[in-house]
């Protein structure tokens, strides 16, 4: 799954203020993927060798890693 589908389930969820148990296991899910995500991001950033190619996956951590928390929150 993208990083742009899990945005938007992420987004979707957040509106809601309480989620029922079928949500609450989509988000521990989506929360699996994206600790997944943010491993092979840690490791690509290792393995870059250019820093504007590092500065990108970067930030790119740092969004899922705040979608991360925002998940946790949800549950």
């Amino acid at each position: 799954m993208n990083l742009d589908k899990i945005v938007s389930k992420i987004k979707k969820y957040l509106k809601k203020d309480s989620l029922d148990e079928s949500k609450q296991e989509k988000v521990k899910e989506i929360i699996e993927k994206l600790s997944q995500k943010k491993a092979k991001l840690k490791k690509e950033i290792k393995e870059a060798k250019k820093d504007s190619e590092k500065k990108q996956l970067q930030k790119e951590l740092e969004a899922v890693i705040k979608l991360i928390e925002k998940s946790n929150k949800l549950i």
